[in-house]
């Protein structure tokens, strides 16, 4: 009983979803003449992120490990912004090692600004991670994972094409490290959602 509760207290659960689309048009066809989706690069990081030292060097980390990324801006202001791992790269930061080695795509590190959320900005961002790793691999397989209690981001993952794909569980004694964890497929995301929440933030782990 002791030992049970004191892994609990390192464990971190997350409902992980498998793209099975299709890619909802609504959302890749979208366009707006003030808003602009802009690829993450060392030049786009810098002029969006400048100011924020801690996500800039995240980002520029990001990058180096292989990853990719979108923001969508207005006006030089960053709207939403998300990631995406690549087969052959490391895995999630969030992670166990071993969610590198799937062959799949994994979004993760995804969020929108306050003041835009609630205005369908992360489903495009979701819907051009995805498009994104089907242009670099046919028929890539994609995967995303968030809090059970982030309903913002169940909803707006179920809305783009994603299905429930069982729990993981992350067990990380410290902050910043991971010493394993177990992906327990067939297992089901409860509560349902039978409607839609009121917005909130967005984030996909």
């Amino acid at each position: 009983m002791f030992l049970s509760r004191l892994a609990a207290r390192f464990q971190v659960e997350t409902l992980v979803y498998e793209f099975n689309g299709p890619l909802e048009r609504q959302w890749f066809d979208y366009r707006s003449p003030e808003e602009t989706l802009v690829p993450a690069c060392d030049l786009s990081v810098r002029r969006l992120f400048g100011h924020d030292e801690a996500r800039s060097r995240k980002f520029l980390d990001f990058l180096r490990s292989g990853f990719f990324g979108y923001f969508l801006e207005r006006g030089g202001q960053w709207i939403t912004y998300g990631w995406c791992t690549q087969p052959g790269a490391s895995a999630p930061p969030h992670l166990p090692r071993w969610a590198g080695e799937l062959g799949a795509y994994w979004i993760f590190y995804c969020h929108t600004h306050e003041q835009f959320r609630g205005q369908g900005h992360f489903k495009r961002l979701l819907t051009r991670l995805v498009a994104e790793a089907r242009q670099r691999t046919e028929n890539a397989r994609v995967l995303c994972d968030t809090l059970p209690g982030n309903f913002a981001s169940r909803c707006a993952a179920l809305r783009t094409g994603f299905s429930p794909a069982g729990v993981l569980t992350t067990y990380r004694p410290m902050r910043g490290l991971i010493v394993g964890g177990s992906w327990r497929r067939d297992e089901s995301h409860i509560p349902r959602l039978t409607a839609k929440p009121a917005a909130a933030g967005e984030r996909v782990a």
